[in-house]
């Protein structure tokens, strides 16, 4: 392996030419920044994010109160190098959507700095102003730049110790071996994900180390004692809360999310590497917005023309060969892009997991872009690559054409300039901070709910306000009047379940506080065991039994997905059949194994209690229950319902519990006691 000192390999630039173009960073990085800030508001993620500032302040303690409060919960998306920042402008400023995300402005403007840094020492002023013109078109880096995400504070501390690295060259002391591997623990610790790059910084100084150069191994061992150094503390605290008991659970469940969201291990995915592959650059095509061939011409244009540099300085016995720093650049763009476009479930292969990886590329192109024109017009020595240099310089010429025609296009036909000129991310912002400002005039003891996972966090932290799981809403108080209670919903819930929105709106007795977007609070009068039934039009419409083949049967309610001999039901289930001259009740019913410990059970028959009886996971309930009382003559039917009550330290049965798949109602149906063996 041949590496070269950065320094030697910088064209001679003017000093003012590169302060220039610095000051244009700055200016291109704040606008863009303001921009994105004052447009938008906080992403979903962003809000669980900003819980764990705001619970720091408020509480002391590191972690969100969604879906039950967790110290460290596994579901925040970014570390203590952007909360802690955050707390303390909550602090100084207060909560809204601006103070939420000055952090990541600081961060936004710091990265552009840091990019052109890199770029200027490697490149020169003319590849530095083209790193800031790609930077500033690359898709969605105002929102996922912004929005009290990781992605852009991790490529900070990253960049910054690539910086760094370049001084090993020069065999420093072992303290700026230590900085660079700090920098990049930081970069790990904003973002996990960062474990991909700093291994490829780690693996390519290690390499260094042990040819003759001037970095030795000392500076490979102090990189790595400083990279650990803010993990470890960071550790060392979680430790003392969790206990270590909980730490080591909490760091299982991480592994498992890891391998989880990064390999394909049980997750949705696309069979065949040839096939992934082709998927993915579709989806990365379709978040850039050019053919996918040239997507592919991005990802493979960059190395080819670096592996052509390389051998070329090798061959020509060059006195310079290429930075540690660059290599360690290519190894890192290139493993993360190929990480996701080859190992990454297809389920996962969202573009923000990609961001990070577009923007090393693209600080890559930016360097080995002027290199390879350089190499290319030096009349002297042009590129020489062996014995064949004539088809090998005309394969680089093309893959240098294709990359200027696809930055150029890039450039003119994208996302140049992204400033938000457009009204609808404003409106969406102002629609969740008039709702928020409502949710806080509400009664100091009004409870709010959201449902499940998409429990409007964002809403919840402008508002002040804890929204409790709907999921949760005990069944002791179906049907009861409800004081200063109301439910929430976000952009994200009614996008992506509405069908759950639709039934809680059709189960419950509401009227709308307000709308505004994509987000409203209802007021809740009464929770209804289930949605309300249809009017049967005559008896000729009822049946006197019901079993889960009579799928198109429509009085029936609380009932949930189709099971094996049966359809689970959940929490209160309600059966409108007719009972005719029949005085027995026949349920069969299957508990789930997983059910719980103890599981109360009550049968209501127009609102008199039958039975109550205890179900025993793993097994069928079968009873036929004598009815004792003649049936209302005026009614349509008799309603027959099923109540079950959780009673396991940790379960909280409702009508909407998340984990509903309890047991499953295999028939119900009046019978003639004559027929049968009754017993009560």
């Amino acid at each position: 392996m041949v590496f070269m000192t950065g320094a030697d390999n910088r064209p001679g630039a003017g000093k003012t030419a590169w302060i220039l173009v610095l000051v244009i960073a700055v200016i291109v990085a704040t606008g863009l920044g303001i921009s994105a800030m004052r447009t938008r508001a906080l992403s979903f993620d962003g809000g669980l994010n900003a819980q764990a500032a705001v619970n720091l302040l408020e509480r002391g303690r590191y972690g969100t109160g969604h879906q039950e409060f967790q110290d460290f919960d596994h579901r925040l998306q970014t570390g203590p190098t952007v909360v802690l920042p955050a707390a303390l402008s909550f602090w100084l400023f207060g909560v809204d959507n601006d103070t939420a995300q000055f952090a990541n402005l600081v961060y936004f403007v710091l990265f552009f700095i840091v990019a052109v840094l890199f770029v200027n020492r490697h490149g020169g002023a003319a590849s530095a102003f083209l790193a800031i013109l790609l930077l500033a078109q690359t898709p969605e880096l105002g929102p996922l730049g912004l929005g009290f995400y990781g992605e852009i504070p991790a490529l900070v501390f990253f960049i910054g110790g690539l910086l760094v690295v370049d001084k090993l060259e020069a065999d420093p002391p072992i303290r700026a071996a230590y900085g660079a591997g700090l920098l990049l623990g930081l970069s790990i610790l904003t973002k996990i994900v960062m474990l991909i790059p700093v291994f490829s910084v780690l693996l390519v100084v290690f390499f260094a180390s042990i040819t003759r150069r001037p970095i030795r191994l000392r500076h490979w061992t102090g990189m790595a004692a400083g990279l650990a150094a803010p993990i470890a503390v960071f550790e060392a605290v979680k430790l003392l809360v969790l206990g270590p008991a909980i730490w080591v659970e909490w760091w299982a469940v991480m592994v498992r999310r890891i391998a989880g969201q990064g390999l394909p291990l049980g997750m949705a995915d696309t069979p065949g590497v040839l096939p992934k592959a082709t998927s993915h650059l579709g989806i990365l095509s379709e978040m850039i917005g050019v053919p996918a061939w040239s997507v592919l011409l991005l990802v493979i244009a960059p190395t080819f023309l670096f592996l052509l540099l390389w051998r070329h300085e090798r061959v020509a016995k060059a006195s310079r060969s290429l930075p540690v720093s660059v290599v360690a650049l290519w190894l890192a763009a290139s493993s993360y892009l190929a990480w996701w476009l080859l190992l990454t479930p297809t389920s996962r292969a969202w573009p923000r997991r990609v961001f990070n990886g577009l923007l090393l590329q693209e600080l890559l192109v930016s360097i080995v872009l002027f290199w390879a024109i350089r190499r290319l017009l030096d009349s002297r020595q042009g590129l020489r690559f062996g014995t064949r240099p004539v088809g090998l310089r005309l394969i680089a010429g093309a893959a240098l054409a294709g990359l200027l025609l696809l930055n150029v296009s890039a450039l003119l036909v994208l996302n140049l300039p992204q400033i938000e000129w457009r009204t609808e991310p404003y409106i969406k912002r102002r629609a969740i901070e008039t709702v928020a400002a409502i949710m806080r005039t509400r009664a100091t003891d009004a409870v709010f709910y959201g449902k499940g996972w998409y429990r409007a966090p964002v809403l919840a932290l402008l508002s002040g306000r804890e929204l409790k799981d709907f999921n949760e809403f005990p069944v002791s108080r179906y049907g009861e009047d409800l004081k200063h209670t109301y439910f929430v919903v976000d952009n994200h819930f009614r996008r992506f379940k509405p069908k759950e929105f639709r039934e809680i709106i059709k189960s419950t007795e509401n009227s709308l506080v307000v709308h505004k977007g994509d987000c409203s609070l209802y007021r809740l009068e009464r929770v209804l065991p289930y949605p309300q039934m249809p009017t049967p039009d005559g008896s000729g419409d009822l049946s006197a039994r019901y079993v889960p083949r009579e799928q198109d049967y429509p009085y029936v309610g609380g009932l949930g997905r189709i099971a094996p001999n049966g359809r689970f039901a959940k929490s209160v289930s309600g059966f409108l059949l007719e009972r005719g001259g029949h005085d027995c009740l026949e349920i069969e019913l299957w508990v789930a194994s997983n059910a719980g410990r103890r599981l109360d059970f009550e049968v209501r028959v127009d609102g008199r209690q039958l039975v109550f009886d205890k179900l025993v996971p793993g097994q069928t309930w079968k009873q036929t229950v004598i009815l004792g009382e003649d049936a209302d003559p005026g009614s349509p039917g008799s309603l027959v319902e099923l109540w079950l009550h959780g009673r396991t330290p940790r379960a909280r049965f409702s009508l909407w519990s998340l984990d509903k798949d309890r047991y499953v109602v295999r028939e119900v149906g009046f019978v003639d006691c004559s027929d049968t063996q009754g017993r009560r």
